[in-house]
């Protein structure tokens, strides 16, 4: 299910496999004779389930090891290289290392300043992408983390005395471990102030893609400009999110 704060319309997909089973309609009257259906495939049926159930026995603690811990996500500059930037939607993107301010979606429940790195578009001012890894010593885990961030979006209102915008739509994100996308905006009465906050100056909406993998959550916000559709930051977050986690397991270090 999706969720959406009042005013909002997210919309979420989901769908079933369907499990196909071999029909042996007629099996039972040709096995009274030596040569009948039901003879002649026995053996190779039974022998067939045994050599895939052997297969699987082998296979599946492959399948079901954990994959190892990220220690490093790599720097920004091999994060988001020119063919990341430019499969974006926009122009003049320039991602460099920033300085990490805690109080938003990504802040790290770490003490290490080295487990945290946050990419801004110091060209355009239209992303930013926070990586927070957690070591074994960390009580919470990345999944839990996302979870714990989602409840706090999802609630999140324009007219306390700290923001300027509020959540208007709230997705579930299919990506890494899993995650969510929310859109927020500014009641009429705070678009000033909003733009203000904004990098872009003159955008009508932002949204951020928070997501899981391993033990890496990734915070990547979208700034949207005035000649944007309402939700297009939102568009952007979502197809984004995939190509932030493909950068991440091509050059982040495993350990």
């Amino acid at each position: 299910m999706s969720e959406s704060s009042p005013g909002g319309s997210p919309e979420e997909h989901s769908a079933g496999s369907p499990i196909l089973q071999p029909s042996f309609a007629g099996a039972d009257a040709d096995s009274a004779g030596s040569g009948g259906v039901f003879a002649r495939y026995k053996v190779p049926v039974i022998a067939g389930a045994v050599v895939a159930g052997v297969a699987a026995a082998l296979i599946l603690p492959v399948w079901l090891a954990p994959e190892p811990p990220y220690t490093d996500v790599g720097d920004c500059a091999e994060l988001f290289g020119d063919g990341f930037v430019g499969g974006l939607p926009f122009e003049g993107v320039r991602m460099e290392e920033g300085e990490f301010a805690p109080g938003h979606s990504g802040s790290p429940l770490t003490e290490d300043p080295d487990a945290v790195r946050k990419c801004i578009d110091t060209g355009a001012g239209r992303l930013s992408v926070t990586f927070t890894w957690f070591g074994p010593e960390v009580a919470i885990g990345a999944q839990e983390l996302v979870g714990l961030v989602r409840g706090f979006e999802r609630g999140r209102v324009a007219d306390g005395p700290f923001s300027t915008f509020g959540t208007a739509e709230l997705e579930d994100l299919d990506v890494g471990d899993g995650g969510f996308v929310a859109l927020y905006s500014p009641p009429e009465h705070r678009e000033s102030d909003y733009r203000e906050w904004i990098p872009t100056d003159d955008g009508k909406s932002h949204a951020t893609a928070v997501f899981s993998t391993r033990n890496v959550v990734v915070e990547a916000t979208v700034y949207g400009k005035r000649t944007d559709t309402f939700d297009s930051p939102k568009l952007t977050a979502r197809s984004m999110a995939d190509d932030v986690l493909e950068r991440l397991a091509e050059v982040g270090e495993v350990g």
